[in-house]
């Protein structure tokens, strides 16, 4: 969450100057239990909405109202930082893609580097997250990017409003920081699924498949498929679950048990699925042409 740097020093939230952060408590802290009966409404509106079946880590609710506040400087210079290394990404990719030796010397082994290098140039992961840590001196320092199974969707989506709705006088003049965040995954989608990136046949249905057996991962796959059911179906597009063993061809065609698919994203880590029946499967789809 951001503040408005329009705003007087006075109307911030307390202890929110410029590059400063506010951690607002989370729990039964108050002597009239209001906060408490506050975070078990959210909680259950988060486990809800989210969704949020792995809503407990070491047996201690993961959604807190436990809120971070960043300045609008401190929102601009990560907002600029993220864009930057995102070209960065995408251009090491395009390079990357271009020197089979290079892909080899990284570990990937000779049946994934046919399909890698087919990928059309320019392009990149859909969904990525990079983790930043703020230092003592106010600098952000890129730790992680993580673009195979990302989380922070249902967290960004949902459960951010979810603390705007329930902490609004405490928070001040703070505003939802990832308020455009599903718009532009929405856009982004729709634009891998269109021309020039998809040749031949339109795509009618696209699959979003991942490991059921993981809760988070599948949790965050709902959370996708939710967010993408509504505004694809207005461009004539399914969207439709499954778990990777649901992988299967027929007929030449990738299927899923509810039936064929046309385009499909994974919310499976990529080193996971080598040697499992759903590689050969997309493989298979991919040598195809499909």
């Amino acid at each position: 969450m951001a503040t408005d740097p329009h705003q007087g020093q006075e109307q911030r939230p307390p202890g929110n100057a410029p590059g400063s952060l506010m951690i607002l408590p989370s729990g039964p802290s108050t002597p009239d239990g209001h906060l408490d009966e506050l975070f078990g409404k959210f909680l259950s509106d988060a486990i809800e909405t989210a969704p949020m079946p792995d809503f407990a880590v070491s047996g201690e609710p993961y959604p807190t109202l436990s809120t971070l506040v960043l300045s609008q400087d401190a929102l601009d210079s990560l907002t600029n930082l993220t864009g930057s290394f995102d070209r960065i990404i995408a251009n090491a990719i395009d390079h990357i893609l271009e020197d089979r030796e290079y892909l080899v010397r990284l570990g990937f082994p000779d049946v994934a580097i046919g399909p890698l290098t087919r990928e059309p140039r320019g392009t990149r992961p859909l969904v990525g997250r990079f983790d930043f840590l703020r230092d003592t001196s106010g600098t952000w320092q890129l730790i992680e990017y993580n673009a195979d199974t990302p989380s922070g969707l249902r967290e960004t989506i949902t459960v951010e409003p979810l603390v705007w709705h329930y902490l609004p006088k405490t928070l001040g003049q703070a505003r939802p920081a990832g308020a455009q965040l599903g718009e532009a995954i929405i856009r982004a989608t729709l634009g891998r699924l269109s021309p020039p990136l998809v040749s031949g046949p339109p795509v009618r249905t696209l699959g979003i498949f991942t490991d059921a057996s993981h809760t988070e991962d599948f949790a965050q796959t709902e959370a996708l498929s939710n967010l993408l059911r509504e505004p694809l179906s207005r461009s004539g597009i399914e969207v439709v679950v499954g778990d990777v063993d649901n992988l299967h061809l027929l007929q030449g065609r990738l299927h899923f048990q509810t039936g064929p698919v046309d385009a499909v994203y994974r919310y499976f880590p990529f080193e996971s699925l080598l040697g499992l029946p759903a590689w050969t499967t997309l493989f298979t789809a991919v040598a195809n042409g499909q």
